[in-house]
């Protein structure tokens, strides 16, 4: 979140304008930076989420003796 601000940030020194894909977004006036204030802590507690989950799951699979890398060590039943 902080290299988006810090980029946004920069651009508005310049007068440079965000397209995005599917969304503009305007930071013209408080409503619409706030808005995407709460899109980006949605997106960064999905990434925490996201990532807890991921943890949890390879600490499960270590547990049952399962491997969790890409190829097997040679000699790893």
């Amino acid at each position: 979140m902080k290299d988006f601000y810090y980029l946004i940030e920069f651009f508005d020194k310049y007068n440079v304008e965000l397209v995005a894909v599917t969304q503009k977004f305007d930071t013209t006036n408080a409503m619409r930076r706030l808005l995407r204030s709460i899109m980006l802590d949605f997106a960064q507690f999905e990434r925490e989420m996201t990532a807890e989950r991921t943890r949890d799951k390879m600490k499960a699979r270590a547990k049952k003796g399962l491997w969790n890398g890409g190829c097997l060590p040679l000699g790893y039943d």
